[in-house]
């Protein structure tokens, strides 16, 4: 689901049913408020560009919610591109951290 296509209500429905959020690493993730407590947070992130201890922070978030957090590494899908891809295994050790 790409939450920047969706309206206000839409999302917060999907979110307030969610067991778990996988977005980048960043504000994003902060949309874990909505979801009921227990859920799994994933931050992704290309492993050229590590998440900042700010971004990081959702940890706490994390906790305070009620929610596990996680994050899987990507790789860059050229050596100057800000994309980057997260192998399906690294995605799928991170689900079940």
């Amino acid at each position: 689901v790409r939450a920047e296509h969706l309206e206000v209500p839409q999302l917060l429905g999907l979110l307030s049913e969610a067991r778990e959020l996988v977005a980048p690493a960043g504000g994003a993730l902060a949309n874990m408020v909505f979801m009921p407590a227990g859920g799994r947070v994933t931050a992704l992130y290309d492993s050229n560009r590590p998440p900042s201890a700010e971004s990081l922070s959702i940890d706490y978030l994390c906790r305070a919610s009620g929610h596990r957090f996680a994050t899987a590494a990507g790789t860059p899908q050229a050596p100057d591109a800000t994309a980057y891809s997260v192998p399906l295994a690294v995605l799928q050790e991170a689900l079940r951290a």
